[in-house]
């Protein structure tokens, strides 16, 4: 871009601008991140980046971006060099309420070592596999897809008529996805005992949480007042 405006910058010179900024920007960042997990609900997810090693000539390395957010707040992205459980608990520590994430077993490690520390599912993830699915399993990923439908639906309406405050919010997911979640519930467990452990329905989250008793998660849904539809990043 640079050589468009006819300056033509060494890569050197751009990577020691880039090093300097983002040494100027870090105590911004330490900020952002105390104020997020000094908040008592934060979504984290992690995406792996391909990096370039001195040490490693000619090759590229598997790095991660960890991510700790809060919707229509701030984002911070950590860059950590593998996916370990000490990561999860160096990014998150001294947190404490929701935690909003995908499978990874990190964050549900985290909780279970961290009082105070409750873990939440993401709707979007657990969509994902049962859309996966369709083909093989029409019939009954159809129709669990058509249930998390419904309650994106009624999130959309709240939004619509303005009903977004959390303590608003919370009453009408309790009040208004109980059905649906029971429902839920039901078809998880019966499709925990019937697919095949090699299937598409059977990576599905929802399905392996039921073959493993562990629905009172689909049951807490109708209770937090956080989660609601939420989606990980």
């Amino acid at each position: 871009m640079a050589a468009r405006w006819g300056a033509r910058l060494a890569r050197q010179t751009m990577v020691d601008w880039s090093a300097l900024v983002a040494q100027w920007l870090q105590p911004i960042c330490q900020i952002m991140r105390r104020q997020l997990l000094a908040g008592d609900y934060v979504q984290c997810d992690e995406t792996p980046l391909r990096c370039h090693d001195p040490d490693v000539r000619g090759e590229t390395v598997a790095d991660w971006l960890w991510a700790v957010s809060r919707p229509r707040g701030d984002v911070v992205f950590e860059w950590r060099m593998s996916l370990r459980q000490a990561e999860a608990t160096t990014l998150l520590a001294g947190f404490k309420g929701v935690l909003q994430s995908d499978a990874y077993p990190a964050y549900v490690t985290f909780a279970r070592e961290h009082e105070g520390v409750v873990c939440v599912g993401c709707w979007a993830h657990a969509r994902r596999r049962f859309h996966e699915a369709l083909e093989e399993a029409p019939g009954p990923a159809s129709f669990v897809l058509r249930l998390i439908g419904h309650l994106y639906a009624m999130e959309a309406q709240w939004d619509a008529a303005g009903w977004t405050e959390s303590a608003v919010r919370a009453h009408l997911r309790r009040r208004d996805f109980a059905g649906t979640l029971s429902l839920l519930k039901k078809v998880a467990v019966k499709l925990a005992a019937r697919v095949r452990p090699k299937s598409r329905l059977s990576r599905a989250r929802i399905v392996r949480w039921a073959g493993k008793s562990l629905c009172p998660h689909l049951r807490g849904a109708t209770a937090q007042s956080h989660a609601g539809t939420g989606t990980c990043h």
